[in-house]
């Protein structure tokens, strides 16, 4: 990426030059095994795995703006100045996110009217972050976070046209590594998301199944 923006400088707009690639490469995968469904216990089994990373590195080593003496990546020199304003530098980030997680979903027809219904869910999940300032990547840090999650519920259908259902959850959102700005900036860890959720709710449909109707009451404990 080359990129031209603008800053403030006295009170009037100045060019900045930004001379930076940051290619990122990503993979996901998810594999399931399902039951046909033509019993009162059904369920799904699988695997999930994500990977993605990014390396950002200046395009060269070299200002851009005819001084050969000093290396330096972006943000840092003006098109109608002939040095850099604040101080000639390069920055090499790198950042790579990788998780995996396996999962199983049943459900279980108590009655032609009730139903019974969980799952659980495995998840490991690892982020992995650099950074170097005027060379190589030096500083680095990981994070592996392990949690399992899931559900359980009931659904009581009186009739084909009326649904009632109760259900708590927990989930899980994994942890990122957040890329310092600077050469002495801490390195800062945001940590996963776990909300644990309540829900009581109905599905009804009406004038042979023309209208439908869906209401919730929820309740989520977000941490």
């Amino acid at each position: 990426n080359e990129n031209t923006n603008f800053e403030p400088l006295v009170g009037t707009p100045q060019a900045g030059n930004f001379r930076y690639r940051d290619p990122g490469k990503q993979f996901t995968q998810e594999l399931r095994l399902t039951s046909n469904g033509a019993s009162r216990f059904n369920y799904v089994v699988g695997a999930f795995y994500f990977k993605y990373s990014v390396n950002q590195e200046p395009l060269s080593d070299k200002l851009p703006l005819g001084d050969q003496a000093t290396p330096v990546g972006f943000g840092v020199c003006f098109r109608d100045r002939p040095v850099c304003v604040f101080g000639p530098r390069f920055d090499n980030n790198e950042a790579t996110i990788e998780s995996w997680a396996g999962f199983a979903d049943v459900n279980f027809d108590i009655s032609d009217t009730l139903n019974l219904f969980a799952g659980a869910r495995y998840t490991s999940h690892k982020a992995t972050a650099g950074y170097g300032q005027n060379g190589p990547v030096i500083r680095r840090l990981k994070e592996t976070w392990n949690n399992v999650s899931g559900r359980a519920g009931v659904r009581f259908s009186p009739s084909p046209d009326t649904m009632f259902y109760a259900s708590v959850s927990r989930g899980f959102k994994g942890g990122i590594i957040e890329i310092p700005t600077a050469a002495l900036a801490p390195i800062a860890v945001i940590e996963p998301e776990e909300p644990l959720a309540f829900e009581l709710g109905t599905k009804l449909a009406f004038f042979d199944n023309n209208l439908a109707v869906y209401a919730s009451l929820f309740h989520v404990d977000h941490k």
